[in-house]
């Protein structure tokens, strides 16, 4: 689980990129699941669709998309050395 501090960031950095972010409650939900640069990963990426869909997406479905993201990249950590620049085991 993540400090207040990094889910703070974490919420800031989805204001930043895709407008009013989730509940406090989905952060909080995430972080039991996945690490602060699986979720940074998947918030990025989320903004970057967002983008390439003419910033179309609801809330909700945003959530979903960097939700799948998270699950895929749990799911596989190599995944997310390759995205940040880690080694891969």
């Amino acid at each position: 689980m993540q400090t207040n501090s990094e889910l703070i960031d974490l919420q800031q950095l989805w204001l930043a990129v895709l407008g009013d972010p989730p509940s406090d409650q989905q952060f909080y939900v995430w972080s039991l699941m996945h690490t602060v640069e699986v979720m940074k990963v998947a918030i990025v990426k989320t903004a970057a669709k967002n983008l390439q869909q003419g910033e179309a997406m609801s809330l909700s479905r945003k959530c979903a998309f960097a939700s799948k993201i998270m699950l895929n990249k749990t799911d596989d950590p190599q995944k997310v050395a390759g995205q940040l620049g880690g080694t891969k085991c």
